[in-house]
């Protein structure tokens, strides 16, 4: 009897131990916060962000979430996937030690933020995460402005604090700061980068994102975070090198008017002396056609708002192409119809219809069309014919 009321006993004691361990709630992670700083390369121009949970139960076990990740051996590939808005960026898991380490010996600066969250709000977040597929296989079509790392990490904390965070900042005025501006600064120092942004994006780029919308960046995202969770960023490593990230003024813009000269200087001297007139004409109209094909090509074959409609189309023509095979008088005619149009253009940007940054690039064309509208080429006086031997004889 006695053997089995111990057996009995340890049964109910085995399970009453076993509901009351299925009562208790699944491990429920900390959830930490990384946003990192601008790197080197071009496409860390505009920083990183990542979130992490760490599991109490399981000590050093961590995963790192990051959706930020894509193919940059094959950039080519990378680039056109991009660029047709298909998928070009996919999610990624890594060990919280293995991505700090990568960051720090990449010289980014890093702040950490550990997230209040409650034990629901937390499962939730990791249920989301982990059901979220990963690798290349399950790519998203990565938009730079409004659907990138930082803002689909937004979207997750966002919903699991029920809408919290969207409301305390959509339709709330930012910092003024346009699409287009936030590009430039983390290009402020690569003149290509500059360029690029005031080539290829569109007046879409011109506007001011409120406090959510300029939650693409993810210092942004740091902020808005530390304000509404009450939690300060840790800066846990530091950048050793030169700081990036700085305001560019003008910067880039000033060489379009340079490179217009030097179209138009070579041009103007070549009709002024009279030599080399139709080489100067390929030199000038050469370089304007090649960048209104890529223009125009960029414009034709992205699906991105920021990119299709470009208002350089205005001004960038590839017919250009078309001037040294024309005659002087149709040459000279075409190059005052240009600038009837780009007169036109500039008046509709001073007035606000058209909001893009196109004085550059209207100076860019003026220059060479001014020469070719106004500048005739001089004639070189032809040598007299010796006269025929004949009459030399019948005159002697």
């Amino acid at each position: 009897m006695r053997l089995r009321h111990l057996l009995l006993a340890w049964s109910l004691g085995l399970v009453l131990w076993s509901g009351r361990a299925l009562a208790q709630p699944a491990d429920a992670p900390v959830v930490v916060l990384y946003t990192i700083g601008m790197g080197d390369d071009p496409f860390e121009r505009f920083g990183h962000t990542t979130l992490c949970l760490r599991y109490r139960r399981h000590a050093g076990e961590s995963q790192c979430f990051d959706f930020g990740a894509a193919d940059f051996v094959h950039v080519d590939e990378t680039a056109w996937l991009f660029l047709r808005g298909q998928g070009s960026f996919f999610l990624e898991a890594d060990r919280e030690p293995r991505m700090f380490n990568a960051y720090k010996e990449a010289d980014r600066d890093m702040w950490r933020q550990v997230l209040p969250l409650t034990t629901e709000q937390a499962q939730l977040l990791a249920a989301r995460l982990q059901a979220t597929p990963t690798g290349k296989k399950a790519r998203y079509p990565y938009r730079l402005l409004d659907d990138n790392c930082a803002t689909r990490l937004r979207d997750v904390l966002d919903d699991v604090l029920e809408g919290d965070l969207r409301a305390a900042t959509a339709g709330k005025p930012g910092d003024g700061v346009s699409y287009r501006e936030y590009g430039r600064r983390g290009f402020a120092d690569l003149l290509v980068g500059l360029w690029v942004f005031d080539l290829f994006l569109t007046d879409h780029a011109d506007r001011v994102p409120d406090r959510w919308q300029q939650m693409f960046m993810p210092d942004k995202l740091r902020d808005e975070v530390a304000a509404l969770l009450g939690v300060e960023p840790e800066h846990v490593h530091a950048r050793r090198g030169p700081a990036l990230g700085t305001d560019p003024g003008l910067g880039g813009r000033p060489w379009f008017v340079v490179l217009g000269l030097a179209l138009a200087v070579p041009l103007a001297l070549a009709r002024r002396f009279g030599r080399l007139g139709r080489t100067a004409v390929v030199w000038a109209t050469l370089w304007l056609g090649l960048l209104a094909l890529v223009v125009w090509a960029v414009a034709a074959l992205s699906t991105f708002p920021e990119q299709r409609h470009n208002l350089l189309c205005f001004v960038l023509l590839p017919t250009d192409l078309a001037l040294p095979f024309l005659g002087e008088a149709l040459r000279r005619r075409y190059a005052r119809t240009r600038l009837l149009g780009l007169a036109i253009v500039a008046v509709l940007a001073a007035a606000g219809v058209m909001r893009s940054p196109l004085w550059a690039p209207l100076a860019l064309v003026a220059l060479p069309m001014l020469v070719l509208a106004f500048v005739r080429p001089r004639k070189r006086p032809v040598a007299a014919a010796p006269a025929p031997a004949v009459g030399r004889r019948a005159a002697a």
